[in-house]
């Protein structure tokens, strides 16, 4: 019910914005993470950029966490942060995804590619 009324209420996105938005994202970032008290921390760098950092308590969070940290790095609007989310722009291969869920493994790295940057948006 929350996520219908948040629709309802928010502000109506604008096509050009999203195609704007996914010309600004980068092909493929690298990632490199470790697990430190009860956090996976991750180091994020694409594109010749300052890295940027980000954490999460396990491994769907810190996917999301990730794909914040480029997007608020790029200067996104929220309103549209919550419609890449749904999209899911920057998905661990599988895998990367059973690294992350082995609590065994205390630190990896592993690059992910966009499915959608630099695809045009088409009314």
């Amino acid at each position: 019910m929350r996520n219908f009324l948040t629709k309802l209420f928010s502000p109506k996105l604008e096509l050009e914005v999203v195609d704007a938005y996914l010309h600004k994202l980068p092909s493929k970032i690298a990632v490199s993470w470790k697990r430190e008290d009860g956090f996976i921390i991750g180091k994020i760098s694409y594109g010749g950029y300052d890295p940027i950092y980000t954490q999460a308590r396990n491994p769907k969070e810190f996917i999301r966490m990730v794909n914040d940290a480029v997007y608020i790095s790029l200067d996104f609007k929220e309103e549209y942060i919550e419609f890449f989310h749904e999209s899911d722009l920057y998905p661990p291969t599988a895998e990367e995804w059973e690294r992350l869920n082995d609590g065994k493994i205390t630190q990896s790295s592993f690059g992910l590619a966009s499915k959608l940057a630099h695809e045009r948006v088409t009314a």
